[in-house]
């Protein structure tokens, strides 16, 4: 039994199914790759919501883990730099390119 329990004898159908969901995600991507977040995010909502709190807490803190180091072209920016307006400047924000604004 691998740290998931079985696909095809532990908890509900549908935490079976997770369950296996999981593991060929894990094979197919790898174990630290954050496309797995939602189904373990789903399987540790599903223990918890039968009593299994140790278990989900894993689960959610292994989620939590994989979303934190996940990088992806928007996460490159500085943490100083605002998000995006849609193509409008802050005015609350000086230029950073020191031109005044124009009226």
């Amino acid at each position: 039994m691998d740290s998931y329990g079985s696909p095809t004898t532990s908890g509900t159908p549908a935490e079976r199914g997770l369950r296996r969901l999981v593991l060929l995600l894990e094979a197919a991507h790898g174990p630290d790759d954050p496309r797995l977040a939602p189904a373990l995010e789903a399987l540790g909502a599903s223990c918890a919501a039968h009593g299994r709190l140790a278990e989900a807490e894993r689960l959610y803190l292994r989620t939590i883990a994989l979303l934190e180091g996940r990088r992806t072209p928007d996460d490159r920016r500085s943490t100083d730099d605002p998000p995006s307006t849609g193509g409008q400047r802050n005015p609350d924000r000086p230029d950073p390119a020191g031109l005044p604004e124009e009226e």
